[in-house]
């Protein structure tokens, strides 16, 4: 009796040893580690990666790649309905130019009836980032004027690094501030 425990405190403190040691890789779905290049072979191999590796399991691309696959197939799906061949916002109406990618202006597949696990055609419709996170904020369509006050928000006066009428020349403020900030430096190193 004894002897099992003395092996199971072995066992943690070998555990927590282990821990400590930095993995080679960390599945960022799952949260998988690699601490061999034995467990390296779990993982999906990228040239770029640091030791060869992405920070994926080939368990859950599987998974991600067919939410791409499926991405690829409403893109389609949106490009030949429209008479044009432009993909454009459901909210706003204006073309969605990026295709892939987490920016404002990214293309984001949203559900009409708010089942993301109908992948119906018919419930599916093209949306800018910006304008669908504006849809799921408020539960209301966006209009040209909210949006604009966003952006004004984002951007303008109302904005803590809005500097107003003094950077109407970016270059000239650039340099008015790091000149400030050298007399800040110069005055603290004479005190």
């Amino acid at each position: 009796m004894q002897n099992m425990n003395t092996i199971q405190e072995s066992l943690q403190s070998l555990n927590t040893e282990l821990e400590s040691l930095p993995y080679l890789r960390k599945c960022r779905v799952c949260g998988l580690k690699a601490w061999t290049q034995e467990d390296l072979k779990l993982f999906k191999k990228c040239e770029r990666g640091k030791h060869g590796h992405d920070t994926i399991c080939k368990k859950d691309e599987k998974r991600i790649s067919i939410r791409t696959r499926r991405k690829e197939k409403f893109i389609k799906i949106f490009k030949a309905e429209s008479t044009d061949g432009i993909i454009r916002c459901h909210f706003c109406g204006e073309e969605v130019f990026k295709l892939y990618g987490k920016e404002r202006d990214s293309l984001v597949i949203h559900s009409l009836d708010d089942n993301h696990y109908n992948y119906n055609p018919e419930n599916k419709a093209p949306a800018h980032n910006r304008c669908h996170g504006i849809y799921n904020g408020t539960g209301k369509k966006p209009t040209p004027e909210t949006i604009m006050k966003l952006t004004k928000s984002r951007l303008g006066s109302k904005n803590h690094n809005w500097k107003g009428d003094k950077a109407s020349d970016h270059a000239k403020y650039q340099r008015e501030r790091r000149r400030k900030k050298r007399e800040r430096h110069m005055v603290q190193e004479t005190i």
